[in-house]
């Protein structure tokens, strides 16, 4: 039986897989929190399928998303990184760590994390 998932993670594997074992799924590890907040971030302009193809590069060069590490970076190196943070990126970072639930009503996740609730 096919899984019908929302529409907008078809593209390839790699989106497939993000939607169907993270996308929405409530996350309270701080470093993946981080991570995903970096992903949105890096995202503006991009698309999401260039961040998911691009993780274990960004891992590297975010220090594994170490916010420890990363908090020692100089003042021109935090500016650059979090230059369009905003709105949208926040409300698309609560999408990705399951504070709200914005998968399609149709989608099998969005049964799943119903029921999580």
């Amino acid at each position: 039986m096919k899984k019908i998932r929302c529409p907008y993670f078809e593209l390839n594997d790699l989106e497939r897989a993000y939607h169907d074992k993270e996308w929405g799924t409530p996350c309270r590890n701080d470093r993946k929190l981080f991570e995903y907040l970096m992903y949105e971030v890096l995202q503006c302009g991009l698309s999401w399928d260039t961040i998911i193809q691009k993780r274990a590069a960004f891992r590297v060069a975010f220090e594994r998303f170490d916010f420890e590490k990363i908090a020692r970076y100089g003042a021109r190196d935090i500016a650059r990184s979090f230059k369009f943070l905003g709105s949208v990126t926040v409300y698309a970072y609560m999408q990705s760590v399951g504070l709200v639930n914005d998968h399609a009503r149709f989608c099998f996740r969005y049964r799943e994390l119903k029921e999580m609730e």
